[in-house]
């Protein structure tokens, strides 16, 4: 009797234990893991979370934040199935205002947008590759703020440009010192030269010289300094003020001006009056007649 008691304790006990296993097997065959995707505005994050977890057990897994208003679809208290696919996100932000400047004209704007590039979007404005934002395209959009965009375009200028000729001097003793002569006349050169100009909206801001190439060399200019004695002093004119009379010599004697008497000719006297004339022929070529 007592054996038949043991035999019927272990049967109870065994049975028990495949229930209790088989209720584990059962709660793990019911645990899946599945990959939902949640998506933020534009971005899509991909999430491992098993099933019978809730919606917003997935999005802290993603470390996603639902604002105050924000909402999601379906929602945060919702259990996830195997028929999740897709955690829809939707932000719900208060209007601000904010003023743009861009192609030199200021707009003003009443928008939900979170962020720069969001409000940019909502906009249809786009930037070029060398455009200049007054804020970062990541910054939140906040109430009142001024967005200036410029248009910035880089473009490459040639250009010909004058090279000058230097002046050099030469001293000479073939000419009177205190005078001077060109000797060669100065020719100014050429170069091209290449900028990088920068252009905001349309007008220059600055520019770059790149290169530069002489296609045409400079002739300088040469201009010769005397040194040498004059020769052409009055030291040796060999005048004679002593009051000499009009005896028609060739003596060389120099009038007031400086100039020397190269000849003194007698001319007749024709009309027999008594007086004759001379014919006075000076150094600079000049020619009187002086009556006797």
């Amino acid at each position: 009797m007592r054996f038949k008691n043991m035999i019927t304790v272990l049967c109870v006990a065994l049975a028990m234990c495949l229930a209790v296993c088989g209720l584990t097997a059962c709660g793990e065959e019911s645990a899946k893991k599945v990959t939902v995707t949640i998506v933020d505005g534009e971005t899509k994050t991909p999430v491992e979370i098993e099933t019978g977890k809730t919606v917003k057990d997935a999005l802290d897994a993603a470390k996603i934040t639902l604002g105050e208003k924000d909402t999601c679809e379906p929602k945060a208290d919702a259990k996830i199935t195997e028929d999740t696919k897709e955690i829809k996100i939707t932000r719900t932000a208060a209007e601000i205002k904010v003023s743009l400047t861009v192609d030199g004209k200021t707009t003003n704007y009443v928008t939900t947008a979170a962020t720069v590039q969001d409000f940019l979007n909502l906009q249809n404005i786009t930037l070029g590759k060398d455009d200049e934002i007054s804020a970062k395209t990541t910054d939140a959009l906040t109430d009142g703020m001024k967005l200036t965009i410029k248009r910035v375009v880089y473009k490459e200028e040639t250009k010909t440009e004058e090279i000058a000729f230097e002046t050099e001097e030469e001293k000479s003793s073939s000419l009177a010192e205190g005078t001077t002569e060109v000797t060669q006349e100065g020719v100014k050169g050429e170069k091209t030269v290449t900028y990088q100009v920068k252009y905001v909206d349309g007008k220059e801001e600055s520019r770059e010289k790149v290169s530069e190439k002489v296609t045409k060399e400079p002739v300088k200019k040469i201009v010769t300094v005397g040194t040498g004695i004059d020769s052409g002093s009055d030291s040796g004119s060999g005048s004679d003020d002593s009051g000499s009379d009009d005896s028609g010599s060739d003596d060389g004697g120099s009038d007031d001006g400086g100039r020397t008497v190269v000849s003194r000719d007698p001319m007749p006297d024709c009309d027999e009056d008594g007086h004759g004339t001379y014919i006075v022929t000076y150094s600079d070529g000049s020619v009187e007649f002086e009556v006797y």
